[in-house]
């Protein structure tokens, strides 16, 4: 799904595409700056997700049970996008079991602007093997309180 541009969107709120099982790409317009609660949970197809670089927060279950999510991206060009959650740079909040279940998420980028990571954030990201976190911010990744394993999940510093 596109948004037709200009979009003067500036919230994806809370249910908006709650059990939408046939969406497989989402572009999210530019001026969004929050995901709400259980915006796209569920929806179990979803594959890529392109965000804009002024998104501060993602609500709790926004993505939950997103069992095909493998992309998250925000640069928004044609570009081959790699396989991981890329979180924008001016992100603050992860809101609790925000990625839970997301089965199929290996590597995740959180931006040095995040100051809170919710309970159980990516707790059941059983294909999730790397988290790269600034070295600033390595004290809030508790991998007991976001919901992930110490001997599967490695974290790695940049």
């Amino acid at each position: 799904m596109i948004f037709e541009s200009p979009s003067q969107i500036k919230k994806i709120k809370n249910n908006t595409f709650y059990l939408c099982s046939s969406l497989t790409y989402i572009s999210i317009p530019l001026a969004v700056t929050s995901i709400g609660d259980n915006a796209f949970c569920f929806c179990t197809y979803l594959k890529q997700i392109d965000v804009p670089t002024c998104l501060v927060h993602i609500g709790n279950n926004a993505f939950k049970e997103c069992n095909s999510l493998k992309i998250i991206s925000f640069e928004q060009k044609d570009a081959q996008k790699e396989e991981q959650i890329s979180l924008p740079p001016s992100l603050v909040t992860i809101r609790s079991s925000a990625f839970s279940k997301c089965t199929s998420i290996e590597n995740v980028l959180i931006p040095s602007s995040i100051k809170t990571i919710g309970k159980f954030a990516f707790e059941n990201c059983t294909s999730l093997k790397k988290i790269f976190v600034p070295s600033s911010k390595k004290s809030i990744i508790n991998l007991d309180q976001v919901g992930l394993q110490k001997n599967i999940v490695q974290i790695i510093e940049y």
